[in-house]
């Protein structure tokens, strides 16, 4: 049968038993005839055409097939690239995109360049790119059609057809920019964000649970701290770790069929100012430096008994008149009483009596104190032998102070805090929160 069917198709000259075969343009001679062989000729014609038919074709880059672009604020721009992949060497080429509209048949033809402009990053290299701003959202069917020229002969290719989505989405915009203006910003830096919807800006709430931010700078960021919860109104959170001016690049993202689009990318610039460790240091020297001021005096108490003996006691001292008491800090012996009398400086600094009998000389009638009772300096008190004790300032020779690390004088207090805002302003540029 096989035999039949080939005598039929390829007649063959029977005196020199040679047969003629047209396939594909190209006359093969086969010489003693048979069937095996003219199968292989057969599928050798038609290896070399389908060689042929991939070797011209169009490969696309962008966009993907079935890919979907996000229509926010203002209509979405469109990147188209191809690749002309020829077999051979041609006078001229063209690559054409043809855009049409599935809801309204309206079709756009949108050239490519491969000439270093509208986006063609090499000239003559057959890699022809250029963007399209779209009209309309809705689904778009497009394919390429390539033409080259070859010795003034004309040949068309067209790509497979695919799809192109278009969908209106929501979108985000930074809050609070000023143009031209580059904020100083601490190594961390909150963003306010809102969701918009609409081209009039209008606040999306509640947010749809499949829309999400994304946010990232440059150069890169060490970290971000985004809401897990998306509202109309959101705070993002930037951690930078290398000084200088970084730019943020905010965007928000919806799921259709189970890709996150993109809408409009929103962008601000910041400087990241990072202060020298030298503010660190000498805050902390600035600081550290009050303990080499005197500290406070003490709290101290002069007790002269009749203008002729004296004794100082101060905070947590005692002092025992008549006699001596193993208990006492001071003692003024010399004075005889019924009733020894105890005077005592408690933590506070405040003096009173503790044991004995002791009268406040004032007019008309002294007043005796009881025990606890507060005795005042530059006052006069008398004793049950009539003696007299008077409550004075210590003087010149008393030079006690408090400790000198307790922060208790003014120019301490100055320093320590001097101190304290510039460590502390390093701190808060280096490691804080800062907003516009």
């Amino acid at each position: 049968m096989l035999r039949r069917n080939i005598h039929r198709k390829f007649p063959f000259n029977t005196s020199n038993l040679y047969l003629r075969i047209a396939l594909g343009g190209n006359v093969i001679m086969l010489s003693r005839f048979s069937e095996r062989r003219l199968l292989a000729v057969m599928m050798l014609s038609l290896g070399l055409n389908m060689t042929e038919l991939q070797a011209n074709r169009i490969d696309i880059l962008e966009p993907k097939a079935g890919e979907t672009v996000g229509w926010g604020a203002k209509r979405p721009d469109v990147r188209f690239d191809a690749v002309a992949n020829l077999s051979q060497q041609v006078d001229r080429v063209f690559i054409t995109a043809v855009l049409t509209n599935m809801m309204t048949g309206a079709i756009d033809r949108v050239p490519l360049f491969d000439d270093g402009t509208h986006g063609d990053t090499n000239a003559n290299d057959r890699s022809f790119t250029n963007t399209f701003t779209v009209k309309d959202a809705g689904d778009f069917q497009l394919h390429f059609k390539m033409e080259w020229d070859i010795n003034g002969k004309r040949s068309t290719k067209h790509s497979a057809k695919q799809m192109l989505h278009i969908v209106l989405m929501p979108y985000v915009q930074i809050l609070g920019k000023r143009p031209g203006v580059v904020p100083s910003v601490s190594s961390s830096h909150a963003v306010d964000v809102a969701v918009l919807t609409g081209p009039h800006g209008e606040p999306l709430n509640p947010v749809p649970k499949d829309f999400r931010l994304k946010v990232w700078s440059n150069p890169a960021e060490k970290a971000v701290n985004i809401p897990t919860v998306i509202e109309a109104e959101n705070k993002v959170v930037l951690h930078f770790e290398n000084p200088g001016e970084h730019e943020i690049f905010i965007q928000g993202e919806m799921l259709q069929g189970g890709i996150w689009v993109p809408s409009e990318t929103d962008t601000l610039k910041v400087q990241f100012n990072q202060p020298s460790r030298w503010w660190w240091v000498f805050g902390v020297l600035l600081a550290l430096s009050y303990v080499f001021f005197p500290g406070k005096p003490l709290k101290a108490f002069k007790i002269v008994v009749d203008n002729k003996e004296s004794k100082t006691i101060k905070k947590n001292e005692t002092i025992c008149i008549f006699n001596k008491n193993n208990d006492c800090t001071h003692h003024i012996v010399t004075v005889k009483l019924d009733k020894e009398v105890i005077l005592q400086v408690d933590k506070k600094g405040k003096l009173s009596l503790k044991e004995g009998v002791l009268k406040k000389m004032v007019t008309p009638t002294p007043v005796e104190l009881k025990k606890n009772d507060e005795l005042n300096v530059n006052t006069k008190y008398r004793l049950n032998n009539g003696s007299t004790l008077s409550i004075e300032e210590p003087g010149n020779d008393f030079k006690e102070q408090t400790s000198r690390f307790f922060p208790n004088t003014g120019i301490k207090i100055v320093f320590l805090l001097m101190g304290a805002c510039l460590a502390g302003y390093y701190v808060f540029s280096r490691y804080s929160m800062g907003g516009f």
